[in-house]
């Protein structure tokens, strides 16, 4: 059996300080889901871009705690 599944990804740039200092980043949301899930393929590449929306061009520290790249996706 078949199942048809859909896939969209929306990019961002965002920094994050550490302990080496400012770092900027270009990051890209991945996603995908099953059709009846997602609605459409549309449906789901606009989602995509809504969840990433308020980190492009923001400085991950006050977003998301701690800045790395595990809590980014759990807070995705």
């Amino acid at each position: 059996m078949r199942h048809l599944s859909y896939t969209a990804s929306a990019p961002f740039e965002a920094a994050r300080r550490d302990a080496g200092g400012w770092r900027g980043h270009a990051f890209e949301l991945q996603a995908r889901a099953a059709a009846g899930e997602a609605g459409d393929a549309e449906a789901l590449a606009q989602r995509c871009a809504a969840a990433v929306a308020p980190l492009d061009g923001s400085l991950l520290n006050e977003a998301v705690e701690p800045p790395d790249d595990a809590a980014l996706a759990t807070a995705l």
